[in-house]
């Protein structure tokens, strides 16, 4: 097996020659570099030691003014490798790394395969524990540092960018190339956009070691285009949330549910209404499925024609697994849409779902476990005057994994 290690480099560092003393000490010896230089960085700002080795192979870009995932695009398709390493250019790797990759792709079912990262910096604060996030120490140069736990990939730890797998990031080459590679129009989340993509494709695996030593600086992008970052990751994780959901479901074998689906059924989903529908049911008496048996439901525009809220919350939390999704539309009361349907006995806000997710309300409604985290709730209009509620939540059951991001139950 041939790993060929991919950095692409835009600006003069000194730690170019640091990375590739890194990757020559590999216990593993079947490699190549290839170095994709951009920007401000030329062959004449390298170390003789790394133009004389004829393993690396450098290349540099046509054009410099294109985005980071076009320079990505191209370096990885420079790749002649088996699998492709993803490697910043002021970064390192452990020296058992590519042996370590090695062993994992010796699974032919697993394309993707990623690490612990080592955070390289004196006064690292290690990220907020009330988001979920963990660490261990690991002694590196003589000294101890913070080691970020990777979350499991789910469509929960994909459904921001921090949650993402972390570096050392890895894919076999056939299937980067079959998933288009990195997205050439995206500038920032080119990382977070494939690895949603890979997860919807192939089995991951996750190497509980830190082969990657992630060095902080004050140049990081993340540092300096946080917001953006932040504003992108949501977009692009309202764009993929139905196909990560369904892509859970189908991995734990659960059933997809559309509730109200017989006007408009959702294809792959076991649709349940009062008519035209796999199963044909009154919704205001229960949904006449087993206890944690479904892993995804779609509940568009139904709500609102039941009459009593808190069972039908109850309701779909109980019939989800713990991790399930309920992706709920409804007319909020902000606009006519909510009160002009004859049809609707209900009414909803963004608001009104605080009592299912957030504990200072929930505690007004007794006598009952209903517990959801929210992944997204905000208010779009779908015309003049009709708000429409978008609330995507997680059902959470008593004792079970504990899910990236705030909870507030």
């Amino acid at each position: 097996m041939k790993f060929s290690i991919i950095t692409p480099a835009h600006k003069k560092t000194p730690y170019i020659k640091e990375l590739y003393d890194s990757i020559v000490a590999q216990t593993y010896e079947n490699w190549e570099w290839i170095l994709w230089l951009n920007n401000e960085l030329h062959e004449s700002d390298l170390d003789k030691d790394i133009i004389d080795d004829d393993r690396v192979i450098i290349h540099r870009s046509e054009s410099d003014l294109k985005s980071v995932g076009y320079h990505k695009h191209n370096a990885f398709h420079k790749g002649t490798g088996d699998v492709l390493v993803e490697i910043d250019s002021d970064d390192l790797i452990r020296s058992d790394c590519l042996d370590e990759l090695c062993k994992a792709y010796q699974d032919p079912e697993i394309g993707f395969v990623y690490s612990d990262v080592l955070m390289y910096q004196d006064d690292f604060i290690p990220y907020n524990p009330d988001y979920g996030w963990t660490q261990y120490e690991y002694e590196f140069r003589g000294k101890k540092y913070w080691v970020m736990n990777s979350w499991r990939p789910t469509s929960k730890s994909l459904s921001y960018i921090w949650y993402a797998p972390d570096h050392v990031r890895s894919w076999r080459r056939e299937l980067y190339i079959e998933l288009g590679g990195h997205n050439v129009e995206l500038d920032i989340c080119d990382d977070h956009d494939l690895c949603i993509r890979t997860y919807l494709k192939t089995k991951m695996f996750h190497i509980k070691k830190p082969l990657y030593i992630y060095r902080v600086t004050g140049d990081n992008t993340w540092l300096e285009r946080s917001d953006s970052i932040q504003n992108k990751t949501r977009e692009l994780y309202n764009q993929y949330a139905f196909q990560l959901a369904e892509r859970d479901a189908d991995i734990k074998k659960l059933l997809k549910v559309d509730l109200g689906g017989g006007i408009s059924p959702k294809s792959g989903y076991l649709t349940i209404d009062k008519q035209d529908s796999d199963i044909i049911c009154d919704l205001n008496d229960e949904i006449p499925l087993p206890d944690n048996s479904v892993g995804v439901i779609n509940a568009s525009h139904i709500l609102a024609q039941l009459r009593d809220p808190i069972k039908s919350m109850s309701e779909i939390h109980r019939v989800l697994v713990h991790g399930g999704w309920a992706m709920i539309d409804v007319p909020s009361t902000d606009g006519r849409g909510a009160w002009q349907d004859p049809t609707h006995v209900s009414y909803w806000n963004e608001h009104s779902f605080w009592y299912y997710t957030n504990r200072d309300k929930a505690r007004f409604i007794r006598n009952t476990d209903i517990r959801f985290q929210t992944y997204r709730l905000d208010t779009w209009d779908m015309a003049p005057q009709i708000p429409i509620v978008s609330a995507w939540l997680i059902a959470i059951k008593e004792n079970q994994e504990r899910f990236p991001g705030e909870l507030f139950i």
